[in-house]
Order: C-alpha cells, then structure tokens, then sequence
C-alpha cells in the first residue's frame, strides 16, 4: 500500500480547526483530505506538519531535533563527536522497549545514519582539525575584541594600505610526513601500505604574505652546524629562498634579526619604501621580541604587531588559511616520491625540492588575501574572525533552520553544587571568593 502525501498547509487548517473545537479529529480529517492517523500524529507532535511520506524513524521529531542540537552545540565548543560515537549515543537511547530495525547491542547501522544526516542538512561529517585547549579556552571574546578595536583604529590613523600589511609565521616539515593518504591496494586487504623515510628530522619554513596579496621569498631553517652541499643539491626549492643553519631548525633571536634586514631588503627590491610603516603581524614567540629585533624593527620603520596569545588559529593569516593549503600540498609531495624515484624515501637533502614544489601551488594572491580577509585583520572585522571561537562563522541560511544553540542556564542548591565539585574545589573557590 502506497501512503498517500499530506499538504502541510490543509494539515495545519485540520489541525486548528480540532483545537478550536469546531470539529472533531474525524470530520476534520474527512474536511480537509487528511488521514486521520496522519492527523493525529502532527496533533500531538509525533510527526512534524511538513513530514515526508515513507516509514516510520526510530525517534521521534522532537528526539531527533534534540540530538541535532546536541551535535550543533558539540561542533560549535570544538568537541568532536563521531559516527561511532552517534551511533552509540542513539543506541542507549532508543533502548527503552520500542520497536528498532536494529540489534539492541550494537545500534544503528549505516542505513539510519545517511538517512539522518538526510534529514538534518544543518549537519555535515568534515575532516576535523586539532586546537589545543589552551588555545580554545583562552580566546575570551572581551580580550579579541579589545585587539580588534585597537587594531583597526591604529590602521586607521596611520592610514595602512594593504601592500603595507604583513603577518609571518614559521611551519615545519619532516622528510617522513605527517598525515597518510589513500593508497590502492589488492583487493581483500583492510589496509594498504606507504613507505615513508625514517627520518623524523624538522625543517622550519618562514613565510611572509601581504593583505595585498604578495609573498615574500622564504626563510628556510635546518638543523646543524653549517650547509651541506648535498642539501641544496639542483637549487629546486621555493624561488629565492633564503637557507638558514642552527642547532635546532626552530627560529631563534639572532636568526629573527637577520630575517628583519631581510624582510625590509626584499621591500625596497619591490619598491615599497615610501615613508609609511609597514605592519608586520606576528605571534609572541620568544625570538620575535628580543631587543635587537624590536630596536632594528623600529630603525627602519616596521611596526612589529603581536597578536594575543593563543590566538592564532584566529587571528594570524597564514594559520587561518595559507599554511593548510600549504602543508597538505607537502603531503602530496611526500605522499607521491616514492612512486616518482623508483621506490626511494625522501632523505634530508630531498627537502629542498619537495619544499619547493609544495610552494609553487600553495600561496597565491587569492589565497594570501582571503587568509587576511578570514583573520578579519583586512579589512578590519573582528566579528568574522571571532565567529570561529564558539565554531558558529558565516554558514549557509537555511529557510526553516532553528536558531543556534545557546548555552542554557541550570538553576541548583547550594547544596548539590557543594556536592558535585567536592570539598576541595568548594575551599578554593572561598579562598578566591
């Protein structure tokens, strides 16, 4: 038996016609060509007024809205929740004695999940990407907008132009990688199989952009006591990039004082010394606020901008959009050397060039631009950029979406507060008054 379709609209009108009284479930389903189990349904709430025609969920709507909230809230406070982990969640729930299509021990399968996310296209499965919690429970929305207010207004007065806009930022690589790929394999395996270099080995990338668009050419850091020739062997890197040894391959002060000439030469290469301070953005790393850095820095007229700490998945540039584009293009690279040099890993004296082919592809002038424009540092709107503290930034309207989910006040006791955090915490919390 085919179950018919019910108009939401003359549903609504049987609806309001029972509530009023003018007529009972009956002769308002006869009235307005509803059925009358289907009626009753959207009468109590069991189904909503615009349900589509098929079988029966598991849960109800207002179950599945309540899980749909849960996972809003989960996403937009950076907790990760899984397939697995719905599934389980939707398992315990449903175990209360109704009628389920599935095995009460193991939950809903693959079906019932393409057939929720269906049914809630406010929900989407992406590739998560890992802050730590220092970063996400620092970034007080008062302190951001303190930095942004200021922020603009110093653009303002000293009338920066966007080629005047710099953040750098430092990133490292190995020779053997971070992240695996799909690979394709005999049929029947569970797993198939990569060969990366043993070498664990850091090499340290300084890149600089502009909000106009530029790149500057970069700084790249090896650990050592001096260049070996085999390790720029060919000269294949990033164009005219600038090689650096140290005993770490992480930045350091007497490094950073170099990178400043460096970063004001390449400005007077490109013809952009005209009296007005270039802005360079960067983090608070140690190196990058040693006196020498800030007195050369302040000699030829750059304005050093730190941003706030913890901060910079949200404020910097290059951590908001350059750098991913960045670091996956190097896993493709790593990913595909192997297959490309007769079966050989990358060794260190590989890096150069597969440095320098993940560049070509990584930092262009939309690029570079639209990292300025998401940090909301140009232009100035710090209200983009601070969209992505509680996870809810610009996304799609939908037309009959719920409002977002809002942190809900608990009333409780005294009492059951002293009792769900423990004497200890109850002390130190009246210590601090």
């Amino acid at each position: 038996m085919v179950r018919s379709k019910v108009d939401p609209e003359q549903a609504q009108k049987a609806i309001e016609a029972v509530r009023s009284g003018a007529m009972s479930l009956r002769a308002a389903a006869q009235a307005y060509g509803v059925n009358k189990r289907s009626l009753s349904r959207r009468l109590t709430g069991d189904e909503s007024m615009d349900a589509k025609v098929g079988p029966r969920t598991v849960l109800t709507v207002e179950e599945e809205s309540f899980v749909e909230d849960a996972l809003l809230y989960a996403a937009r406070h950076f907790i990760g929740i899984d397939r697995t982990a719905l599934q389980e969640h939707v398992r315990q729930l449903c175990n209360d004695g109704r009628d389920i299509p599935w095995d009460a021990a193991v939950g809903p399968g693959r079906s019932w999940l393409d057939g929720f996310f269906k049914r809630h296209p406010a929900l989407s499965e992406r590739s998560a990407r890992i802050y730590e919690a220092n970063r996400i429970m620092s970034d007080d929305e008062t302190r951001l907008q303190t930095f942004y207010k200021d922020f603009g207004e110093f653009v303002d007065k000293e009338k920066i132009p966007a080629d005047h806009l710099w953040n750098t930022d430092e990133t490292g690589s190995t020779s053997q990688g971070t992240k695996t790929m799909k690979v394709i394999t005999e049929s029947g395996q569970k797993v198939g199989g990569a060969m990366r270099s043993n070498s664990r080995e850091n090499v340290t990338v300084v890149v600089t952009i502009s909000a106009a668009g530029a790149t500057l050419a970069p700084w790249i850091i090896y650990k050592g006591q001096r260049l070996q020739a085999d390790w720029v062997k060919g000269r294949n890197g990033p164009p005219n990039a600038r090689l650096a040894v140290i005993d770490s391959s992480f930045m350091q002060g007497t490094v950073f004082v170099n990178y400043i000439r460096d970063f004001h030469r390449q400005l007077l290469d490109r013809g952009l010394i005209n009296g007005t301070p270039h802005v360079l953005v960067l983090d608070g790393h140690a190196s990058h606020v040693t006196y020498e850095v800030v007195k050369l820095a302040r000699d030829l007229n750059i304005v050093l901008y730190q941003i706030p700490s913890h901060s910079s998945h949200v404020v910097q540039p290059l951590d908001v959009g350059s750098f991913g584009s960045f670091k996956r293009e190097i896993t493709k690279v790593l990913s595909a050397f192997p297959a490309r040099n007769g079966g050989r890993v990358p060794a260190k004296s590989d890096m150069l060039g597969i440095l320098g082919d993940a560049w070509l592809r990584s930092f262009s002038e939309e690029r570079n631009t639209s990292s300025f424009a998401g940090a909301g540092l140009w232009p100035v709107d710090g209200e983009r950029a601070m969209g992505r503290l509680q996870g809810v930034g610009k996304r799609k309207e939908r037309s009959g979406a719920r409002p977002p989910v809002e942190d809900i006040t608990g009333a409780i006791s005294d009492k059951h507060l002293a009792d769900n955090l423990g004497p200890r915490t109850v002390r130190e919390l009246q210590q601090k008054g």
